[in-house]
C-alpha cells in the first residue's frame, strides 16, 4: 500500500492528488480499496463549525436543515464547515472490511476517529434529526480510510455518548502522558462533556488536584455531580480573575491545563513555569493560539491535542465506559439525557 493509498489521497476526487480534508468532493463509492473498511452509519456529530453555520444561515425548521445537510454530502462526498473545522465523528456497523489496520471485525459497532472533513460518506436520510442538535440519526455509509482509528464501542455504552466522547480522545492522551503522580491540573473553558472527561482522565492519570472552570451554578453542580474536579464559577476569558481563582483551589499554579476556545490566555497564567498547557480542538487558529501564550510572557509548554493514535480512542471510551456519573453527564449535554443532578420529581417537571 503507498502512502497516497495509506492517507486516503486516491479517494480525493476534486481536486485530485489533495488530502481528504483539503478536498472539495471526495470518492464516496461503497467499493473498498486495500486497507479501507465501511460502516453503516447509525450516528453522526456534527463539526461545531458546520452546526453554527446551518443555524445562521438556514431557516429555523428542521426539514430545511435536513435538505441542507443532505444536499452538502450529496454534492461533496462528506460533511465539512465552509471554513474548515477540526471536529465531528461518525459510528456505525462495521459492514465489510478490506483488512483495516484496526482488525474490527464486521458486525460490531464502532466509530471513527476521524474529522468528518476526511472521511468519504454518503446518507440515505437523516428524518430523525430535529436540526438543532450536534447529533444526526443516520442511515447511509461512510469510509474508513486506513490510517483512521476505529474503535469498538462496548454493548453498555450509548451511542450518542460513544461518538461525544470519542472527540475528547487527543485530549485524554494527553493527560496521560503529561500528568504526574500528585500532579495539579486546571480545566479551563470546558464546561460540557469534553471538560468532564478530562477531569475523569487527569485524575486516573495521578493528579491529586484538579480545578475546572464553571460558567454557570447549573455547571458547577455538573463537575461536582462527576467528582472528579472541584468547580470554580468564573469567567476564563478573564485571564487574571480565572487564575487567582483556579490557583486558590489547587494550592498553587497548574502542572498542566487545558484549555478550549477564549481560555488559552488564562491558562498559561495559570500553569507553573515550565508548565504545559494543552489546547482542545477548536474554532481558535493556531495564530490566534500564540497570539494568546504571547501575550502573557510565560515560559510555558504549548501542546496542540489533534488527532488520534491507534488506541486512544480505545482508552477513552473504556473510561467513559467505567463512570456511570461521567456517562450521565455526557448524556446530558447531548441531549439524550436528563440533568443527573436533579431528583426524578424535578426532572419531570416540563
Amino acid at each position: 500500500m503507498t502512502l497516497s493509498d495509506a492517507i486516503g489521497v486516491s479517494r480525493s476526487s476534486e481536486p485530485a492528488g489533495v488530502l481528504p480534508r483539503d478536498a472539495w468532493r471526495l470518492d464516496n463509492h461503497p467499493d473498498l480499496r486495500p486497507g479501507e473498511a465501511r460502516l453503516d452509519v447509525e450516528l453522526l456529530r456534527l463539526p461545531a463549525g458546520l452546526l453554527t453555520h446551518l443555524r445562521d444561515t438556514v431557516a429555523d425548521e428542521p426539514g430545511a436543515r435536513r435538505a441542507v445537510l443532505l444536499e452538502t454530502v450529496a454534492e461533496r462526498g462528506k460533511l465539512q464547515a465552509p471554513h474548515g473545522g477540526s471536529d465531528g465523528s461518525v459510528v456505525g456497523r462495521v459492514a465489510a472490511s478490506a483488512d483495516h489496520p484496526s482488525g474490527v471485525a464486521p458486525g460490531r459497532r464502532a466509530v471513527a476517529a476521524a474529522t468528518l472533513g476526511s472521511v468519504p460518506l454518503w446518507l440515505r436520510h437523516i428524518a430523525a434529526w430535529d436540526g438543532m442538535s450536534p447529533i444526526v440519526p443516520a442511515t447511509g455509509h461512510a469510509i474508513v480510510l486506513p490510517t483512521t482509528p476505529l474503535a469498538v464501542v462496548r454493548d453498555d455504552l450509548d451511542t450518542a455518548v460513544a461518538v461525544s466522547a470519542a472527540e475528547t480522545a487527543p485530549v485524554v492522551a494527553a493527560l496521560r502522558r503529561l500528568v504526574a503522580v500528585d500532579g495539579r491540573v486546571a480545566l479551563l473553558g470546558g464546561t460540557g462533556g469534553a471538560g468532564a472527561v478530562a477531569g475523569v482522565a487527569a485524575r486516573e492519570a495521578g493528579a491529586t488536584s484538579v480545578a475546572a472552570t464553571a460558567a454557570t451554578l447549573r455547571d458547577a453542580r455538573l463537575i461536582e455531580h462527576v467528582g472528579a474536579a472541584t468547580p470554580v464559577v468564573c469567567d476564563p476569558g478573564d485571564a487574571v480573575q480565572a487564575t487567582r481563582s483556579l490557583g486558590a483551589v489547587l494550592g498553587g499554579p497548574a502542572d498542566v491545563a487545558v484549555a478550549v476556545a477564549g481560555a488559552v490566555a488564562a491558562a498559561a497564567l495559570t500553569v507553573r513555569v515550565g508548565g504545559t498547557v494543552v489546547v482542545a480542538p477548536s474554532n481558535d487558529t493556531l495564530a490566534d493560539v500564540a497570539a494568546s501564550v504571547r501575550a502573557v510572557g510565560r515560559d510555558i509548554q504549548l501542546l496542540l491535542a489533534g488527532g488520534h493514535v491507534a488506541g486512544e480512542v480505545a482508552l477513552t471510551l473504556d473510561l467513559v465506559g467505567e463512570y456511570p456519573r461521567l456517562r450521565a453527564v455526557i448524556a446530558w449535554h447531548t441531549g439524550t439525557g436528563t440533568d443527573p443532578t436533579l431528583g426524578a420529581a424535578q426532572r419531570r417537571r416540563p
